[in-house]
């Protein structure tokens, strides 16, 4: 009886493995750069409410410390760009009284690499991804 040959077996399986792999890698480095994404917004959303509890009034200050927080953390390694238009700050009372909460909101469009391979309900048709950070607190 002859031993059977199975020099060339791991190498094929390798092959056939390959491909399921690196795409479970990239999207695990997409939902990385998510995650990085959504950290910095949330930084950032801390910073613009921790200036509005102290200057409710001053609407473009709070947003130009969104940004330059946001710009100073995360932009480089998420590759989202945040503008004014995305930040909104309210107050769930209806009042800029001190005592009375004041919220600041910020929404972006997230890309991903692969968002084609996401479920449509979990992304857009473009490949994009709704990331929303809000931080409250109250009115000094």
């Amino acid at each position: 009886m002859k031993p059977k040959r199975t020099k060339g077996q791991s190498i094929v399986e390798f092959a056939l493995i390959l491909p399921i792999l690196l795409i479970i890698l990239v999207m695990l480095v997409d939902m990385a750069r998510l995650v990085s994404a959504r950290v910095a917004l949330s930084n950032a959303a801390r910073e613009g409410a921790r200036h509005a509890a102290l200057f409710p009034n001053d609407l473009n200050t709070i947003r130009s410390r969104v940004l330059l927080e946001y710009n100073n953390s995360g932009r480089a390694v998420t590759g989202v760009e945040l503008t004014a238009d995305q930040i909104t700050v309210s107050f769930p009372h209806g009042t800029d009284q001190p005592g009375h909460p004041v919220q600041v909101t910020i929404r972006c469009r997230f890309p991903l690499f692969f968002g084609s391979w996401f479920p449509l309900g979990m992304v857009d048709a473009d490949g994009t991804m709704l990331v929303q950070s809000t931080a409250e607190m109250i009115i000094l």
